[in-house]
């Protein structure tokens, strides 16, 4: 068997030695030839890529699996701790370091599981199974008629008309108001004077209340003349008041 790494120079075909084995860097070069010959011999798939510095994630297609600890990475020979890295579902799987792997660096990816097997032929369909009655419940007789009702009552006689009402008393007439007290006498209507003189027309000087004059009459007053604040004097079209 080759030791298939070459950066080790303990490996024989014996395998390492106890010292080499101690060796923290030969540990890790022995642990990288067993996952190389897994995958040699078909104990699990590998992958192989060179580090650029910048890329930190890695496609593993074949994949079956998203446990950190069941696939062996190392880089440069150093085996990484499943801690350092994640696994993610997809298609493909892939594999996404903490950290990018250093230009140059080679990382190896071993799955620990064994490969998958070939999908196994599908089993034939069972046989359909016979379907079952539909279940109905008898229709319950229908209920007997109940009776018709009796026969309809012969409408009754009219009632006789009541007698008209009394016709009532007629009140007494109320006794008469009595008569108002005589109003102010009003002006005498023309020229006044002494004995039988008919000589002084007398008004008075102040309008204290809204006056109309009578439409197409004039009207004259001796003045002068008072309109008391908020009182109007209306004067139709046609007509004249004088005040002399």
């Amino acid at each position: 068997m080759s030791c298939g790494n070459s950066r080790s120079s303990k490996c024989n075909s014996c395998g390492p030695s106890e010292a080499a084995i101690n060796s923290i860097a030969d540990r890790a070069a022995y642990y990288a030839r067993i996952a190389v010959s897994a995958s040699e011999t078909g104990g699990g798939i590998r992958w192989g890529y060179i580090g650029d510095g910048v890329e930190d994630t890695f496609n593993i297609d074949g994949a079956g699996t998203t446990n950190s600890a069941s696939f062996l990475v190392t880089i440069d020979g150093v085996v990484q701790d499943p801690l350092d890295y994640t696994i993610t579902y997809g298609l493909p799987y892939t594999i996404t370091m903490n950290n990018p792997v250093p230009s140059g660096d080679e990382i190896v990816i071993v799955s620990l599981n064994g490969k998958t097997g070939a999908t196994g032929p599908t089993g034939a369909t069972g046989a359909t199974g016979p379907q079952g009655a539909t279940g109905v419940g008898a229709t319950g007789a229908t209920g007997p008629a109940g009776p018709a009702g009796g026969a309809t009552g012969a409408t009754g006689l009219t009632g006789a008309q009541g007698a008209t009402g009394a016709t009532g008393v007629i009140g007494s007439t109320g006794s008469t108001g009595s008569t108002g007290s005589t109003g102010p006498a009003g002006p005498s209507g023309g020229a006044t004077g002494a004995g039988g003189d008919a000589i002084f027309w007398e008004n008075g000087k102040n309008v204290t209340t809204n006056y109309t004059i009578t439409t197409n009459k004039n009207a004259m007053s001796a003045g002068p003349i008072t309109v008391n604040a908020g009182v109007t004097v209306t004067i139709p079209s046609g007509s004249v008041w004088t005040v002399v």
